[in-house]
């Protein structure tokens, strides 16, 4: 099978992941060269070492790291002869996650009119709202200001007039506005669109159906993706994560560099070497990493991986696990010889690169395929550690720069609001004539919650893939 990796993009969101391959013997000469930030206190790395509890021993996974967490029904293989076998070396997933924009909250998320003059040069909260409060909708508008309208406002004129979905948009972003004075531009709803892209149908062509009053209403691509991002944002369903959280953007490290902050720490290499093996390689599915280590969040849909061994003795790199495999005891110099887990007897290097879709601006193309879909490719550096019997029980990362979690929606689950439960037997919308009653009252009350209902939402997406242009 045939991957093609793209070149690094330079946007200004894609500055998260550890761009080009490390020097591995550059790597051992200075190992805090390569962390990214300078210790903010010092802790001595043995003391430190010496004083953490056995069961948190830093090179192990901890407890919310493991990795049959994230797949829960799946056999997981462990044992690195074994996966050798697999020559899952590089592998790409079957069905590959769409782009799309994060729909930042200081753009209004999916209020955002994108497709408004002077709307995409606006860089605050405050200046977007005050922008849509002075060109309000009004019944009597042209149909070229109905066609720019945000996501959410055309949503809620497939309602009525009350516009409760565009409220509640804007509602988030007050709260933060009104508590700080800026919302933060990293601050979206990637949560929504990642296993958006990965559970639902991508949206193939523009669609028009009837708005509340009968008026044709002009759906795009773009248009679909933001209310299948803010459905499975801030709808119920079921999922699994493993890895924590960082709250910080200055963790605390050791005097060598290496953080020690517990959810700081990210995804233990171990950890994310059977996941990525597993669901990529194996199963050939895609789950969703938050590619950077600090309080941002970033969550990004993997697309494909390949990787290599090193040996950490003499830095040569091939696909062969006998050259690259050494004994732990062997290796006087090892940098982490104060955090390997008391069980390992081996040890080999892992040079990876992951690439992951990543988001792209909304537009008004009357399309979408997979050719308009952005990547990024990310090299990761790690070792790993071995028991007697070659199973991977630990690993150390080479670099700041890799997932601080991973998680995935459960197989076959379905994103819904609570209304949706009463519309489990209703026939699909075909938008030919307006949404009766009671499905739009049900929506209304789902849209105060700020969830777009999946009827309307899965309906306008199963239309979108009939049309042809």
């Amino acid at each position: 099978m045939k991957i093609t990796f793209f070149p690094l993009l330079t946007f200004l969101f894609i500055t998260h992941a550890f761009a080009g391959k490390l020097n591995i013997a550059d790597f051992y000469k200075n190992p805090a060269k390569y962390y990214y930030s300078t210790p903010t206190k010092k802790y001595p790395a043995k003391a430190y070492a010496k004083k953490i509890d056995r069961k948190f021993q830093k090179s192990a996974p901890f407890s919310n790291d493991n990795v049959r967490k994230l797949f829960p029904y799946d056999r997981i293989e462990q044992n690195l002869v074994r996966i050798d076998k697999f020559n899952i070396f590089k592998s790409e997933v079957k069905k590959s996650p769409w782009s799309d924009d994060y729909w930042p909250i200081y753009k209004g998320i999916a209020a955002a009119r994108y497709a408004a003059a002077d709307f995409n040069s606006i860089y605050n909260w405050n200046e977007a709202f005050n922008f849509v409060e002075r060109f309000p909708y009004h019944s009597s508008e042209s149909d070229i200001f109905l066609d720019n309208l945000s996501p959410a406002e055309k949503f809620d004129l497939l309602l009525g007039e009350d516009f409760l979905l565009t409220q509640k948009m804007w509602e988030t972003g007050k709260k933060y506005f009104d508590r700080s004075g800026s919302v933060e531009k990293w601050m979206g709803i990637c949560h929504g669109w990642a296993p958006a892209s990965i559970m639902t149908p991508r949206p193939k062509h523009a669609i028009e159906v009837k708005a509340f009053d009968g008026r044709s209403i002009r759906f795009y691509p773009s248009d679909l993706k933001a209310l299948s991002s803010l459905l499975w944002a801030n709808a119920k369903y079921e999922s699994f994560f493993i890895g924590g959280r960082c709250r910080t953007s200055s963790p605390e490290r050791d005097d060598s560099g290496r953080i020690i902050q517990r959810d700081c720490r990210d995804n233990n290499a171990a950890t994310f070497f059977l996941a990525v093996t597993h669901g990529l390689g194996v199963k050939k599915e895609s789950f969703v990493i938050d590619a950077t280590f600090d309080y941002e969040v970033w969550n990004q849909p993997l697309k494909a991986y390949e990787y290599s061994y090193f040996n950490p003795l003499t830095q040569v790199e091939g696909r062969s696990l006998n050259h690259a495999l050494i004994k732990l005891a062997d290796f006087k110099d090892d940098p982490f010889k104060n955090y390997r887990h008391p069980n390992a007897r081996y040890l080999v290097g892992v040079q990876m690169e992951l690439q992951y879709i990543v988001e792209t601006s909304p537009t008004h193309l009357n399309y979408d395929s997979e050719k308009l879909d952005l990547y990024n490719s990310a090299q990761y550096s790690f070792d790993l550690e071995l028991d007697h019997n070659f199973n991977i029980i630990g690993g150390e990362w080479y670099h700041d720069q890799h997932p601080d979690f991973l998680w995935r929606p459960k197989r076959c689950t379905q994103a819904l609001s609570q209304f949706d439960l009463y519309l489990m037997s209703e026939p699909k919308w075909s938008g030919a004539s307006p949404l009766n009653q009671k499905v739009r009252n049900l929506a209304q009350r789902s849209a105060l919650k700020g969830i777009p209902l999946a009827f309307i939402v899965n309906s306008l997406i199963e239309k979108s893939n009939q049309e042809i242009e």
